[in-house]
């Protein structure tokens, strides 16, 4: 035997007479000795072996016996279920478009405009509630005071645009990864794909880099496919771009497991959202990027 409980010296059979008297000690104490413990025979399970006598000598691993840990949760994987909790509701859809920046028709309407490529910088905008001042001015720092409601209210607004310039802008990176997708399956070659690409997302970008991001892009087209399969009709695309995932994020998704995106679907669930929202123009992938080819691909 390689390891031995006692520290007994000698051959293994006298080991095994010494295991034995050791257990009928025990035995005895309680009053429960037989007499000595039978051999296993041919029919028992732990048979003789011939190679070594009257006796089988098994080896356990107790490492091995050790329950095993469950794997800890990998960076993507953690990264897509943060992505789930943070997915809107039907009941929190207009408060996940407040925090967006995206919440009234003008802003839908200038975000499309941005997405579509037809539109400059979009700034400061009417319907952004004017502070009202409060009713009892201190006597003489009534400037300050104005000039601080004022101060405050632009760098509100500033905050307000910038959360509208991100959601918008996070939303054209999947647009234009899309629209790659599409230049390659259009017969376009890798290479050129690239080096297109590489004029938006920088020349630093590696090939197997751009890849992955097309593959993000394929990834949300599926999903947002799956979604209105399930009755989400015109916020099955606006769920991504309210989301906010970057092209990096959508491709670590996509690269570690191509089906993930069954996951989102999963946690939506089914129900029943039209396809047209009154006065709200719906974020269609599919359309933006037949647009942007020129409606030249079928």
């Amino acid at each position: 035997m390689k390891e031995r409980l006692f520290p007994f010296k000698g051959p293994d059979p006298d080991y095994i007479d010494y295991l034995e008297r050791q257990l009928k000690s025990v035995l005895s104490r309680l009053g429960l000795d037989r007499g000595r413990l039978p051999v296993p025979g041919p029919s028992d399970s732990n048979s003789q072996d011939p190679s070594t006598g009257h006796y089988r000598f098994v080896e356990c691993n107790q490492q091995a016996a050790k329950h095993a840990q469950p794997d800890k949760p990998t960076a993507w994987s953690k990264q897509l279920h943060k992505f789930l909790k943070t997915l809107p509701t039907e009941a929190g859809w207009l408060e996940a478009r407040i925090r967006a920046g995206v919440d009234t028709p003008a802003r839908n309407q200038d975000a499309l405009q941005s997405i579509l490529g037809n539109a400059g910088v979009v700034v400061f905008h009417e319907e952004y509630p004017i502070p009202s001042l409060p009713a009892m001015l201190p006597t003489g720092c009534e400037d300050l005071v104005v000039r601080g409601y004022r101060y405050g209210n632009f760098v509100s607004r500033c905050g307000h645009d910038r959360d509208f310039a991100q959601t918008v802008a996070t939303f054209q990176d999947l647009v234009f990864c899309s629209y790659c997708e599409v230049m390659i399956k259009a017969g376009i070659s890798i290479q050129v794909t690239n080096d297109t690409m590489r004029q938006y997302t920088g020349a630093d970008k590696s090939d197997l880099t751009l890849e992955r991001y097309r593959r993000g892009a394929v990834w949300a087209n599926r999903c947002m496919a799956a979604l209105f399969e399930n009755g989400w009709g015109h916020r099955s695309w606006e769920l991504f771009f309210l989301g906010g995932q970057t092209s990096a994020q959508l491709a670590a998704f996509a690269i570690n497991d191509a089906s993930s995106y069954k996951l989102v679907t999963t946690h939506m669930g089914h129900t029943s959202v039209p396809i047209l929202e009154n006065g709200w123009i719906p974020y269609c992938l599919p359309c933006i990027v037949h647009h942007i080819t020129g409606y030249s691909v079928p």
